[in-house]
């Protein structure tokens, strides 16, 4: 069965979507990677919140009136709706924004699933600081299960699967609403391991990713080339670009 993999899109981080994809596909497997695009969706009439950008290039939502950090921040709870359209109605369906580098095959996660959940994720401890940035500068703000939406693998033959495939949330409730998965209790939320969503600066520096998640700030951006695991990133990268040229595949290079 193809595992479908929608990962979050911002014209700011394209370089940042070529790695994640790429990284995705190099362990193998029959897995499907889809750009989540908020151009696209609006263009398909699945999205349509009305957005404004300020002076000073933050985002603010005019349906809830509150800032959001990237492109993606609503759009990835259109995916089970997403995935149904597609005829997906059993197995897993994962969400991952574009700031991942995976460095194991997604079947090592796939097979540890607790499948009698209709979600899982990693869940992050709120360690984020209110006057925190992030992404070029973009204000970090804390909220109910911070970060817990950053990776989230939906179980589509769940009966509670039909609350999470409703796309008109995606477009109606406040982001706080939706990034804390609806008041879903806890106990009802799966829990990925951590190392599946090691975030440099928060995750406990014992463990050995799987995924490394680049949430304050990635290599691609001034002042993070540093970063840990970032030769593993840019060495990608190269791969990518090379090959592209090699191959002359200027579809490549094009913003979704």
């Amino acid at each position: 069965m193809t595992l479908h993999v929608f990962v979050g899109y911002d014209t700011r981080e394209h370089a940042a979507w070529l790695v994640c994809r790429d990284s995705l596909l190099a362990h193998g497997g029959d897995i499907a990677v889809h750009p989540l695009s908020h151009r696209d969706l609006r263009r398909r009439g699945y999205f349509d919140r009305p957005w404004r950008i300020e002076e000073t290039g933050r985002m603010v939502d005019e349906r809830d009136g509150l800032p959001f950090s990237t492109e993606f921040s609503h759009t990835r709870f259109l995916v089970p709706h997403l995935a149904r359209e597609l005829g997906v109605e059993e197995g897993p369906v994962m969400f991952v924004d574009c700031d991942f580098l995976f460095l194991q095959p997604l079947t090592d996660l796939i097979d540890t699933l607790d499948l009698s959940k209709v979600v899982s994720v990693v869940k992050h401890q709120p360690v984020i600081a209110e006057d925190a940035v992030k992404m070029d500068g973009q204000e970090q703000h804390r909220y109910r299960r911070k970060l817990w939406s950053s990776l989230m693998i939906f179980n589509m033959g769940h009966p509670g699967i039909g609350k999470f495939a409703d796309p008109s949330l995606a477009n109606s409730l406040s982001g706080r609403a939706l990034h804390g998965f609806l008041d879903l209790p806890f106990s009802e939320i799966g829990e990925i391991d951590v190392t599946w969503n090691w975030i440099p600066g928060l995750s406990p520096h014992r463990a050995q990713p799987s995924a490394v998640h680049w949430s304050l700030g990635g290599p691609w951006m001034p002042g993070f080339e540093n970063e840990p695991y970032a030769h593993e990133w840019r060495r990608r990268y190269r791969d990518v670009v090379t090959t592209a040229l090699d191959k002359n595949l200027a579809d490549t290079f094009t913003l979704v």
